[in-house]
Parts: structure tokens; sequence; C-alpha cells
């Protein structure tokens, strides 16, 4: 453990500043559009992000997209409307029979981690 320690203090993570985000952040929606886009649940320590430690923080996301001109309905696609579409649609899909829950998430965990944006992305 002391070794880790030591590696650590020698060679510190580095992490991505709030604008760093934000550019990743704005550059996919403005790739995707809103629409497909959604912001992850995985908040309890904030993943890298200096000045988005925990949930606390959220709101400077919003005030940010706010600058940039998205509207009240952008925000609750992104903070969680896309996200029930998406699982809507998969219940529906496997309701008719064409995959079980259990190899749909296995593809899309397969697919986001192909595109490197789990994050960010929603289908």
């Amino acid at each position: 453990m002391q070794m880790r320690r030591d590696i650590d203090a020698k060679y510190p993570a580095s992490k991505a500043s709030f604008e760093d985000d934000m550019a990743q952040f704005l550059y996919i929606l403005k790739c995707i559009g809103p629409k497909h886009f959604g912001v992850g649940a995985d908040w309890d320590g904030g993943g890298g992000v200096e000045g988005l430690m925990d949930v606390s923080e959220l709101a400077m996301i919003t005030a940010r997209l706010l600058k940039e001109g998205y509207t009240i309905e952008q925000f609750e696609d992104i903070w969680g409307g896309n996200v029930l579409r998406v699982l809507e649609q998969a219940r529906v899909f496997c309701a008719k029979g064409f995959l079980s829950l259990l190899s749909l998430n296995q593809w899309v965990r397969r697919s986001l981690w192909r595109c490197n944006l789990r994050r960010h992305v929603v289908t």
C-alpha cells in the first residue's frame, strides 16, 4: 500500500478542469444533438473533473448550457428524458421477443465502450 501512495505522490493523476469537461460536453452535443445525449449518474467523487466532485455542483453544467442557448426542453432530454426514452424503446423491443433485456444490455455496453463515450452518449 505504501508503494502505491509513493507512486501516486510522485506521479499524481491529472484531472480535467470544468472547462475541459464542458468543451467535450458541448462538442458531443454539437455533433449528435441533445436528443441523443445524456448525463450519467455516477457523480459520487467527480470522475476526475476538478470542480465537479459531487451532485451539488451539477447546476454549473445547467448554467453553462443556458449560457450556450439550450432550452428547457433540451435540458429535460439531456438530464434524463433521453435515457427514459431509450429504456422504453428497449422494453418494447424486448416485449416483442426480438432480444432479451440481458443481451440488449450487453450489446449496449459493448457499443458504448467501442465509442469511448460511455459518460455522455445515449442512442
